[in-house]
């Protein structure tokens, strides 16, 4: 777990905040007894996931594409190309929204993408974890992989999804 005391606690109001918000339909999918702590939303997806993001195109119509994401500080981590289409929207135009879906798990947020760019405080700790994340998933090849990628390409356009709402369930019992 990557998420401090306060990460969880901040997670877990929002969590709570959004399901009270929420309107009789998602209630009733995010139901009581199947929604998910934010200890526990955390401990289920401890590595890389991949979740479906949505950003609006400059006319206003949806695009949805599979992302790789992962969790860090209570925040839903992701990268994009620099010279992807979703990139550029999101730089335009920064509100998303993400899902994700398994048997065991299950999430939808909407909110902001907030880049995290040199500078940006986290930058380092979001570079670290998503590397690591990657080698541990596919091995030690994809550090240099990712190495010569960044050497052409450059970072690309990495961040975190800034919620007003989340909603997060897991498997039945």
């Amino acid at each position: 777990m990557r998420e401090t005391d306060g990460d969880l606690e901040d997670l877990q109001r929002l969590l709570d905040a959004s399901f009270a918000g929420s309107g009789e339909h998602l209630r009733s999918a995010f139901d009581q007894e199947r929604r998910l702590s934010a200890e526990a939303l955390v401990t289920l997806l401890p590595g890389l996931f991949e979740m479906h993001l949505a950003v609006g195109t400059a006319a206003g119509a949806p695009l949805v594409a599979p992302v790789d994401g992962f969790l860090l500080r209570g925040k839903i981590c992701l990268g994009l190309p620099a010279i992807s289409v979703r990139a550029r929207l999101v730089r335009q135009d920064s509100r998303v929204s993400v899902s994700f879906n398994t048997d065991g798990v299950a999430f939808i947020a909407h909110g902001t993408f907030v880049e995290v760019a040199e500078g940006h405080p986290m930058v380092e700790l979001f570079d670290d974890t998503s590397r690591q994340l990657y080698v541990d998933q596919y091995g030690d090849w994809f550090g240099d992989w990712l190495d010569r990628k960044l050497e052409v390409e450059g970072r690309g356009v990495t961040g975190y999804i800034q919620p007003r709402v989340i909603f997060a369930k897991g498997a039945r019992a």
